[in-house]
């Protein structure tokens, strides 16, 4: 079995939620995601969240910034399992950009029936639309 860690990364602001594309030449291409990623070698989640939001989007936050609200798994295919770490980041410096030429949306929690997200998201979109994680922006 292989076993994947993953920061997933909520940003909020205004009661939006960013979410971004996947490029067309990655693994499961152009379905939306949360942004984040794979959490590297000698990384923890929180080093994994800050680097991908820096390469992504361009912008900086702090450990203080993430809060953490989650942890789920997603099996995608047989004896692979994605571990996630889910992030409320409401506070980053810098300008949002699309530093890897991702589509990026800003979409209330009322419109994540209308995008085609990842598979491992629906848990949390789901539990985001019930407020399970008690979070008013």
């Amino acid at each position: 079995m292989r076993l994947s860690f993953v920061s997933v990364c909520i940003l909020a602001k205004k009661n939006k939620f960013l979410i971004t594309q996947r490029p067309p030449n990655k693994s499961y291409p152009l379905f939306w995601e949360f942004p984040g990623g794979k959490v590297e070698k000698n990384e923890n989640f929180y080093d994994a969240a800050i680097r991908e939001l820096k390469e992504e989007l361009n912008i900086s936050i702090n450990q203080s910034n993430l809060i953490l609200i989650d942890t789920v798994s997603h099996s995608y295919v047989k004896n692979h399992i994605i571990m996630m770490h889910v992030f409320l980041v409401k506070q980053w410096k810098n300008k949002i950009c699309a530093n890897e030429k991702q589509k990026m949306l800003w979409i209330t929690k009322k419109d994540f029936h209308k995008i085609n997200f990842l598979k491992g998201s629906e848990l949390i979109l789901k539990r985001i639309k019930s407020n399970f994680y008690g979070f008013y922006l």
